[in-house]
């Protein structure tokens, strides 16, 4: 991918690089925003719990 995505590539490789790259951030994005909020719903960012919920 760094071959298409430099200096020597055309712009239609660097235009699919950053399409490609834009969906990967995207999935990355729903994938932890789910992880997230499982971790809300199982409480692990209560307060008097030990982790990130100390951490007032």
């Amino acid at each position: 991918m760094d071959g298409a995505a430099g200096p020597g590539a055309t712009a239609e490789e660097r235009l699919s690089v950053l399409t490609l790259c834009e969906g990967a951030v995207r999935r990355l994005d729903r994938v932890t925003v789910s992880t997230v909020a499982s971790l809300d719903r199982d409480g692990a960012f209560a307060e008097g719990r030990s982790g990130w919920g100390t951490c007032t």
